[in-house]
C-alpha cells in the first residue's frame, strides 16, 4: 500500500501475522507432526533395539576377551525375567600354573564369581538392567538360552561352554543374537 502525502509517497508495511494465518500455520505443523510421529517412534525403537543388541554382544565379547587374557573363566548371564545382563569373572588366586592350558570344568563350577568391572564405566560394575537404563526404553529380552540355561561360561582360553541365542524386541521389531559354540562369535538376524 502506498499513501500520498503532499507530493511524497510513503509505503506502509504490515508487520506480524493475522490470527487466521497463525491458525493455518499451526494446523499445517500439527498435520506434519502427526504424519511424522509414527516414523519417528519407529526410528527410535530401531535405535533402542540396535543399542540393546550391541550391549549384549559387547558383554559376550568382553567376557570372552577377559577370560582369554586373564586365563580365568568369565560368565555372562542374560536374564529375560529381570531384563538384565550380568558379566562375572572368577577370583582364582595365582592364575594357571605348570603346563595346564585349561581349568577343569569341576573347578570352574565351584569357583566364586564376582561382578566384573564395566569397561566403559570407570568404577561401575557390569550389570545392565534394561528397565533402569533410558537407552533401552521399551526393549524386552524375550528369551536367552545357552545350553540348558541362560548363562554361558567362557573358559580360560575364551571358548564358550555352549552355543546360544538371545531374542530382543522393541516396538514390533525383533533381533536374534546367536553365539557360535566353537568360536564365540556373535551374529544377528
Amino acid at each position: 500500500m502506498a499513501a500520498h502525502h503532499g507530493g511524497h509517497t510513503a509505503k506502509i508495511s504490515r508487520a506480524g501475522v493475522t490470527l487466521i494465518e497463525m491458525i493455518i500455520i499451526v494446523t499445517v505443523l500439527g498435520i506434519l507432526v502427526l504424519i511424522g510421529l509414527p516414523q519417528l517412534n519407529s526410528s527410535l525403537d530401531n535405535a533402542r533395539l540396535a543399542g540393546a543388541a550391541d550391549e549384549v554382544t559387547v558383554a559376550l565379547q568382553f567376557a570372552q576377551a577377559t577370560s582369554a587374557s586373564t586365563g580365568q573363566p568369565c560368565k555372562v548371564t542374560v536374564d529375560a525375567g529381570a531384563g538384565s545382563i550380568l558379566v562375572e569373572q572368577t577370583q582364582l588366586g595365582g592364575g594357571l600354573t605348570g603346563d595346564a592350558l585349561e581349568i577343569p570344568a569341576a573347578t570352574v563350577e565351584t569357583q566364586t564369581y564376582v561382578t566384573a568391572p564395566h569397561p566403559l564405566r570407570p568404577g561401575g560394575l557390569y550389570h545392565v538392567v534394561f528397565s533402569q537404563d533410558s537407552r533401552f526404553n521399551g526393549v524386552r529380552i524375550v528369551s536367552a538360552v545357552f545350553g540348558a540355561g541362560n548363562t554361558v561360561v567362557f573358559d580360560s582360553l575364551g571358548n564358550p561352554s555352549s552355543a546360544g541365542a538371545v531374542v530382543l524386541t522393541c516396538g514390533g521389531q525383533r533381533i536374534i543374537l546367536n553365539l557360535d559354540a566353537s568360536s564365540g562369535r556373535v551374529t544377528s538376524t
